[in-house]
Formats: structure tokens, C-alpha cells, sequence
């Protein structure tokens, strides 16, 4: 989404650049600032300067809008002055230039900023740019109505964490688990991550592959879901358990489709009736995507037809599942 947003900015702070560069009663040089970084005034930058700074702004503005989540909605000056890495001037300069175009609100009684209208509709344009987005509802509404629980879908943008892009919780059971979209999920410690972690290309992340290098048992973990397609993910004390299975297109995983419940409700079994229903979803959903490629706009932009299926009934006589053989009580977490 930041890709987006970047552009956005660069183009909304230029705009508000030459307003204050050319109206002569405008003495408030915060947009002049922020792209005169690093350069004398009173001369004539070279074209190479100027698009330089530009990137920098930029680069310190998305940093910005970064720093906010859904578990830091609210952050001081300071708290973004860290995030920034630059003084606290500096960083003043830029929360003025954002506010300006909407990107994020001040509130003067606690001193905190937010994000701004303008982000939810950058979010909007964002999603509909991901057909994977639009794509994937269908697909999620039919797994929660078989399953009765949450469909939760996730994209990695090649950082140390995983994007929850869309949430399906309509279910009907008294106590549901719920997860915000725009939450982020740790790379190696989520069902989501683990998925990325074992199909991502590592000569286009060495780094990350040398995390496990020597790291056995998670290299062991990753084979398993290689093999399986599902990765499982337990966190202590908590009760739930998420099941994530990848999404192809092509030969690429581009997006995780997991089911989030209770411990009880959600076995940690590649032969359940929850594993089995979700790995079918994300072949189906990939099996959709794939189609979209040799077909028109018009017609790619058609629903799919999906026939409603029937909740599950568990019969009370069933055989417990068999757990796969790396099993543990919290394989996520006990490292």
C-alpha cells in the first residue's frame, strides 16, 4: 500500500511546495524544508540533487506513516522522531507537511498524531488494485459458512512481517476469534509467515534464509509445510490455533488464506475436516487467479459461481485426528 501512498505524497507535497514557495505572504517554510534537505539555498540544485531529496522525502514520509499500527494507532512527536532517525525539527517538519495533505491528524489535547482521512481512501484504492483482494471473497465467505469459523487472508510485502489484508468472521457461534485487517504477523512466528518463509526465493532474500541456516527445527518445520501445504500455529495461552495454507499463482505463493478458532474447534491435524476444507479453498482461489490471466478485464471482473455448501457436521463418535509427526504443544513459541 505504501508504494501508492509514496507517490501520493511526493506528488500532494510538491503541490503544497510551490504554494508556500510562491505565496510571499506564506511564512511557514515547512514544505520548502522538507525538499531542501541537505542543499544551499541560494543556489541552483543540479536536477540529480533535487530528485535525490525528493526520494528522501519520500522515503521519511512513508517511515512516518509506517510507524503507525493497529497496536500504536496513536505516537508522539518523540515516539516518531525515533522512527524517523533524524532530530526532533526535522521530524516536525515532516508531521506538518503530512498533516496538510490529510495523511495524518494532530489531536492538541494529548499531544498525539494519527492517521489521517486520506489514508482510508489510499487503503481503498490499494485494495482494489490487489485482485487477490477482490478475488479471494467468495472463496472466504463458502469457507466460513462450511466452517463455522474465521477466514482471515494475508499478503507479505518481503518485510520481517505478514499483511492481513481481509477478514471474514461472520460466523455464528457465540465466541469467535476475531483479527484487524492491517494487522501485522510476525515472519517466523505465524502459521502466515512460516508459509512465506518456506516458499520465498531465497537468492532474493539471503538474509532471511540465513536466519535458519542453524536453526534445525525450523528447518524441519519448513519441509513439513513444503510437503503439506499447511502450516499450524498454536500461541501459548491463548486457546486458538490458526491453519494457513498458500495461494498460487502460477508457480508463486502470492497470498496466505488461514482459519483462526479455538483450540477445540480447530485440530492441529493435516487430517481434519478444517485442513482439508481450507486446502481445497486455496486451490480453488488459485486455481481462479491462474484462469484470470488468460481472460479478459470484463470478464475476470465476474464472480465466480460457487454453490453455497452446508456446515459441517463433526459426528461425536469420530476418531481423533492424527497430529502431524513435528507436533508440538507450541511450535511457534517455545523457542
Amino acid at each position: 500500500m505504501f508504494r501508492e501512498i509514496g507517490v501520493r505524497i511526493l506528488t500532494d507535497l510538491r503541490h503544497h511546495h510551490r504554494v508556500a514557495s510562491c505565496d510571499p505572504l506564506n511564512n511557514d517554510s515547512s514544505f520548502r524544508e522538507v525538499f531542501d534537505i541537505d542543499t544551499n539555498p541560494n543556489a541552483t540544485p543540479a536536477p540529480d540533487v533535487v530528485a535525490n531529496n525528493a526520494i528522501k522525502a519520500v522515503e521519511r514520509a512513508a517511515r512516518i506513516l509506517s510507524a503507525f499500527t493497529v497496536v500504536r494507532p496513536r505516537l508522539s512527536l518523540s515516539e516518531l522522531t525515533r522512527e524517523l532517525g533524524t532530530g526532533k525539527q526535522t521530524a516536525h517538519r515532516y508531521t506538518k507537511a503530512l498533516r496538510a495533505v490529510g495523511y495524518i491528524r494532530y489531536d492538541p489535547v494529548d499531544a498525539r498524531y494519527s492517521l489521517g482521512p486520506e489514508i482510508l481512501s489510499l487503503s481503498t484504492a490499494a485494495q482494489a488494485g490487489l485482485s487477490i483482494f477482490t478475488a479471494a471473497g467468495p472463496f472466504m465467505e463458502r469457507l466460513v459458512l462450511e466452517l463455522n469459523e474465521t477466514a482471515v487472508l494475508s499478503i507479505w510485502d518481503s518485510s520481517d512481517s505478514v499483511v492481513v489484508i481481509r477478514v471474514d468472521d461472520n460466523t455464528t457461534k457465540a465466541i469467535r476469534v476475531s483479527v484487524s485487517e492491517g494487522s501485522r504477523l510476525p515472519l517466523t512466528d505465524s502459521a502466515q509467515g512460516r508459509l512465506f518463509y518456506t516458499f520465498m526465493d531465497t537468492d532474493e532474500h539471503p538474509q532471511l534464509a540465513s536466519r535458519i541456516r542453524g536453526d534445525r527445527e525450523m528447518r524441519t518445520e519448513l519441509s513439513y509445510i513444503r510437503e503439506h501445504k499447511l502450516a499450524f500455529n498454536s500461541p501459548r495461552g491463548q486457546g486458538t490455533r490458526t491453519i494457513a495454507a498458500p495461494i498460487f499463482q502460477g508457480t508463486d505463493v502470492i497470498a496466505a488464506l488461514a482459519v483462526v478458532g479455538t483450540t477445540d474447534c480447530v485440530p492441529h491435524s493435516i487430517d481434519s475436516d478444517v485442513a482439508e476444507a481450507l486446502s481445497l479453498a486455496a486451490a480453488a482461489l488459485g486455481q481462479h487467479l491462474g484462469a484470470e490471466l488468460s481472460r479478459s478485464p470484463q470478464q475476470s471482473a465476474q464472480t465466480p459461481k460457487l454453490t453455497p455448501a452446508k456446515p459441517t457436521t463433526r459426528t461425536k463418535g469420530r476418531s481423533k485426528p492424527k497430529p502431524h509427526p513435528h507436533h508440538r504443544s507450541d511450535p511457534l513459541n517455545t523457542r
